[in-house]
């Protein structure tokens, strides 16, 4: 099983990988602004459940100017109030199969 199937599989049960590099940079960050006298409001998606995803009910919202989803509502709000914003995405890995070397396929 490669790495990206098990951080899949780890984010679906909501494992917290508090070790992790991006966990650190989180808690650095926070560090850092809590530090200065600010104040820190983490949004963290895949604790929140958030998907992504548009649905039906989503993009007829968008066309009459609403929001149907309480979570992207939420988040809105919550950008709005803020001064600042930090955002940091996790790429993950990519899976290789057994003839991946890591380097551009030859194309044939």
């Amino acid at each position: 099983m490669c790495s990206t199937t098990r951080m899949a599989q780890a984010r679906r049960r909501r494992v917290p990988h508090n070790r992790s590099y991006t966990a650190a940079l989180a808690a650095t960050a926070m560090r850092g602004v809590r530090g200065a006298g600010h104040e820190v409001d983490l949004i963290d998606l895949i604790e929140d459940g958030f998907n992504p995803v548009m649905t039906k009910d989503d993009l007829a919202g968008w066309r009459l100017k609403s929001v149907v989803d309480p979570v992207a509502a939420d988040y809105q709000r919550r950008l709005m109030e803020a001064d600042h914003l930090v955002f940091h995405a996790d790429a993950g890995e990519r899976c290789r199969d057994e003839n991946d070397a890591g380097g551009p396929r030859a194309r044939d």
